[in-house]
C-alpha cells in the first residue's frame, strides 16, 4: 500500500491571460483605446471589484489534481468544465506498472497533530483511529489484489476500494468558473 499526499499542478494557462481578459472585457466598456502595456492587471482587478465575472470566462486554466475519489466526486459536479480522470475500470493496480499496489491519499487530517490539536481527540484515541485507518486501507488493497489473482477483472474487483483511493483528475475551465469552484468548495473566499 502506498500513501500519496494530495497535490496539484497547473498544466496550462491561456497565454497572456490578463491581456486576453482585458481585450475581451473592454468590449463591454468600449474602452479598447485604453489598452496599454501594463493596463491588464488593473483592468482585471477592476472587473473583479465590480463583480463583472463573466469577463473572466475569456481565459482558461488547466490543473491536474492528485487527490482522493471523494475530492474528484465533488469536482465533477461543475458543468462548464472539461475533465479526464484516472479510471479504476481500466487501471489494474496488480500490474507491474503500478508496483502491484494500490495508492491511497494520505490526508492532512489523518495525523496525530491534526486529530489532537484541531479535532481535540485524545492521544490514545488518535493513535487508534490512525491504526484503524491504515488497517482498513491495507485490507482493501489485499482484497482487491487477491480477487484479481483469483481471476476477477480489475473493473469488478475495484468495488472493494474505498473513496480514499488516490486518483489523478485533469480539470480545465475558465477563470470565472475556477473562482466559483474555489468559493463553493471553501478553498477561498477572498475574491
Amino acid at each position: 500500500m502506498k500513501l500519496v499526499k494530495p497535490s496539484f499542478e497547473i498544466k496550462y494557462i491561456t497565454p497572456n491571460i490578463l491581456e486576453v481578459i482585458e481585450e475581451f472585457g473592454r468590449t463591454s466598456y468600449k474602452s479598447e483605446d485604453k489598452i496599454t502595456s501594463g493596463s491588464a492587471e488593473k483592468f482585471v482587478k477592476m472587473i473583479i471589484k465590480r463583480k463583472h465575472f463573466s469577463v473572466l470566462e475569456a481565459g482558461d486554466l488547466f490543473v491536474k489534481f492528485y487527490a482522493n475519489r471523494g475530492f474528484s466526486h465533488e469536482q465533477v459536479r461543475h458543468r462548464i468544465v472539461s475533465y479526464n480522470q484516472e479510471s479504476t475500470r481500466y487501471c489494474n493496480y496488480s500490474k507491474d506498472r503500478f508496483n502491484k499496489e494500490v495508492s491511497f491519499c494520505d490526508p492532512e487530517y489523518m495525523s496525530l497533530d491534526y486529530l489532537q490539536e484541531k479535532l481535540k481527540i485524545s492521544s490514545e484515541n488518535a493513535r487508534e483511529i490512525i491504526k484503524i485507518w491504515v488497517l482498513a486501507y491495507s485490507r482493501a488493497e489485499q482484497s482487491y489484489l487477491k480477487m484479481i489473482e483469483l481471476g476477477l477483472p480489475a473493473q469488478l474487483a475495484r468495488d472493494v476500494l474505498s473513496i480514499g483511493i488516490k486518483t489523478e483528475i485533469n480539470v480545465k475551465t475558465n477563470i470565472s468558473e475556477w473562482r466559483h469552484i474555489l468559493i463553493l468548495r471553501n478553498y477561498s473566499d477572498t475574491y
